[in-house]
């Protein structure tokens, strides 16, 4: 019987995005090599045999040598205890320079970037076949010329890729299907690049780990490796250990017939009581968004500045300084009575134009086209997104149309008012 850690995708010492702003937020930076840390702390405390990396160790080119020497610290820490490292270049390792000049330990191995490698751990009776990325966009189907499984042993495939389709937010590189790794007859595919913690089949096993640390909005929920426990060459255990520092999550709080600034902020104080209940104690970089329909919507959206001042506070004095807001999003409705939805009013009107854009992707793409220009102008840290994103995504234009459909009805509400006739 033996153990070993599948991981991927560590962007060792990856900048911060989303609470730079703030004095005194957590350090994403340092983030990444606590997590790493406590991965090779389980390593040692679970005795594992082998750790694998699936790519993307670090994050491109480095400020300085410090990145390199942490790493290789860690490893050190792992080979002393005669555990092996088996690792694979990603698109991000393959833009860096001093990556490929840093010199390994002796019981690290890093596969080539040509073509396949199978190493064999004759005592273990495991083969481990791997490929890393030569440059940092890799189009071609690697998994093609993987080798088929040896006979007699615990096969494993270490790999890079975003599978045929790709996943949103992620570049398409080394795309491959699930039947072109079922073909190879192997055991486990040990694969990286995409950030989110995903089983894709258990005959074989294929997993995405998911990144260790979460490193923006985008990146929310537990982070951590997948720790397997293998038995006469079969899988008898698979299950996944957190390692994040800091927890990227998004918090709906409902705001339902709120008549004040006060209601709507000891809503956000409840809701976030109660999701720190059952939570690991570790700090959080929240986004909160505020939904449902209230008479004061009107009032937030003038106020929102002030509300998400207030929020901040509060989140602080509730966890004890442990919650970080990383944005909030007002999202409420006023009460549907309130609003004619005869199409022959301009509010009737204007909410079944709405409707019909949100139903039209081709509406929605028009729409993304014209803002292009705009959008072009506007710096990558202004958007907090990170430069791989898509932005606007199709859920961020939904919510800014959804944002000037409220202002119109709320503009066209007041006039109505002021000159005393009905909308």
């Amino acid at each position: 019987m033996f153990k070993f850690i599948h991981t991927a995708d560590l962007h060792i010492d990856s900048p911060l995005r989303g609470l730079e702003q703030y004095e005194g937020a957590p350090d994403i930076q340092m983030a990444t090599r606590q997590a790493f840390t406590e991965l090779v702390d389980l390593a040692l405390e679970e005795e594992v045999a082998f750790v694998l990396i699936a790519g993307d160790i670090y994050d491109g080119d480095w400020k300085d040598f410090s990145t390199g020497f942490f790493y290789i610290s860690q490893i050190q820490r792992l080979n002393q205890k005669g555990i092996r490292v088996f690792q694979i270049s990603g698109n991000h390792d393959a833009q860096s320079i001093m990556t490929k000049d840093l010199p390994l330990p002796k019981l690290t191995k890093q596969f080539s970037t040509r073509k396949p490698e199978t190493e064999i751990i004759e005592d273990l009776k495991v083969a481990i076949h791997g490929q890393g990325f030569a440059t940092k966009s890799v189009q071609e189907n690697l998994a093609e010329n993987f080798p088929h499984s040896q006979s007699g042993y615990f096969n494993i495939g270490l790999l890079h890729t975003s599978l045929v389709g790709g996943y949103q937010g992620h570049d398409n590189y080394a795309p491959c299907s699930l039947e072109d790794l079922k073909s190879k007859g192997y055991d486990y595919w040990a694969l990286g690049h995409i950030h989110k913690r995903e089983e894709l089949c258990q005959d074989p096993w294929v997993v995405f780990p998911g990144n260790i640390q979460g490193r923006h909005i985008h990146e929310s929920g537990p982070k951590g490796c997948t720790l397997i426990e293998v038995d006469q060459q079969s899988i008898i255990k698979i299950e996944h250990h957190d390692l994040d520092q800091i927890r990227w999550q998004t918090l709906q709080v409902k705001l339902d017939q709120v008549n004040s600034l006060e209601e709507a902020v000891d809503r956000f104080s409840e809701a976030c009581q109660s999701y720190l209940k059952d939570a690991p104690a570790i700090p959080y970089a929240l986004r909160v968004e505020l939904i449902g329909e209230t008479p004061f919507h009107s009032k937030l959206n003038a106020l929102q500045s002030t509300l998400e001042n207030f929020i901040r506070i509060n989140a602080s004095e509730v966890s004890d300084g442990a919650i970080w807001i990383e944005k909030v999003r007002l999202n409420t409705h006023p009460p549907k009575k309130e609003l004619s939805t005869d199409p022959e009013t301009p509010t009737g009107q204007i909410q079944l134009l709405l409707k019909e854009i949100l139903n039209s992707p081709e509406e929605l793409e028009a729409i993304k086209a014209e803002l292009s220009p705009l959008l072009k102008k506007i710096d990558v840290e202004l958007k907090k997104v990170p430069d791989h994103q898509d932005w606007p995504s199709e859920e961020d234009l939904k919510l800014y149309l959804d944002r000037a459909h409220d202002y119109l009805l709320h503009e066209l509400k007041e006039a109505s008012n002021s000159s005393g006739e009905a909308s």
